[in-house]
């Protein structure tokens, strides 16, 4: 007796194709870097339980290109890619000169700060918003947004220099501070001299 070929029914199959990111007929490749024929017979494989769930790699290589061209075109700060080893895999020129680090040198991001944020990113899949920090080792302060790419296994550092900022806001909180100072000064000496005058009118009434 025969094994019965197993069969699905278009609505799992289609259902599969948008788990592994080609639900739309035009996403369909059928290019082969999968080791499948066609997109439609990976997904057939993986409902057999014989190829594991994963988005296709023609979608993720497309994501990452994505990606690169909105750092590297479109943002006007500086932005690191870091993936889940934290090997620094993709950076613009702001972020270039902001860390003093050429494009194709090879680093990981605890060589240029604590990693600990992008850790906690890549683990938990949350994101840091306008987070500020010091980084010791360009004497900076700076502000922080980190993004999980969860599908690509990678994290979006967006960092803007906020030293410059921050210390002309301490300068101004200094002066702030030392115009309080004066001002109560003032109001003190005023008074002193209105208690004098108070006092001299008094002796003057008593005479």
């Amino acid at each position: 007796r025969g094994v019965e070929a197993v069969t699905f029914d278009e609505a799992q199959i289609q259902e599969m194709l948008y788990h592994i990111g080609v639900g739309n007929p035009r996403q369909q490749k059928n290019c082969g870097a999968c080791g499948f024929d066609t997109c439609r017979a990976r997904a057939e494989a993986i409902l057999m339980h014989q190829e594991n769930v994963s988005l296709c790699r023609q979608v993720v290589q497309e994501a990452k290109q994505d990606v690169y061209s909105v750092l590297y075109e479109h943002l006007p700060m500086a932005a690191i890619l870091v993936d889940e080893t934290q090997k620094v895999v993709g950076l613009n020129e702001e972020a270039c000169s902001l860390f003093s680090i050429q494009p194709d040198q090879e680093k990981y991001i605890f060589e240029l700060m604590d990693p600990g944020d992008f850790q906690y990113v890549l683990d938990t899949g949350l994101s840091i918003q306008n987070r500020r920090m010091d980084i010791p080792e360009i004497f900076m302060r700076v502000e922080v947004n980190l993004v999980p790419l969860k599908e690509l296994k990678m994290v979006l550092g967006l960092f803007r220099d906020v030293t410059e900022e921050e210390e002309k806001e301490a300068s101004q909180q200094q002066s702030r501070l030392q115009s309080v100072e004066m001002a109560q000064k003032v109001i003190e000496k005023q008074m002193t001299v209105a208690q004098q005058i108070a006092f001299l009118l008094g002796e003057t009434t008593a005479e």
